[in-house]
């Protein structure tokens, strides 16, 4: 594992309270990374090919499982989560 601040970290709660990484993905030169609904996985939706335009979203095949999703958000039935970028911790007062 990389010490990358650009690495998407997903952790899990553990029942001492203590926390496990689940998930590490380095999203360092994604201009716009999304996930997944269908297979997890997280891509970069700036290179992907527009299958199909909406007047509320556009569609494109998910890159890692080819199925066809489109940019609404989750709760309007979309298939693809933006996912945001980490932000540093580091300086200023803690």
């Amino acid at each position: 594992m990389s010490d990358n601040i650009d690495d998407l970290v997903t952790f899990r709660e553990n029942a001492d309270g203590s926390m496990t990484i689940i998930e590490r993905v380095d999203v360092s030169g994604m201009g716009y990374p999304m996930r997944c609904k269908w297979c997890g996985q997280v891509h970069d939706a700036g290179p992907v090919e527009i299958v199909q335009r909406y007047s509320d979203c556009s569609v494109w095949r998910c890159p890692h499982c080819g199925v066809l999703g489109d940019d609404r958000p989750l709760r309007w039935g979309g298939s693809f989560e933006h996912v945001p970028r980490p932000t540093s911790t580091t300086g200023g007062d803690q």
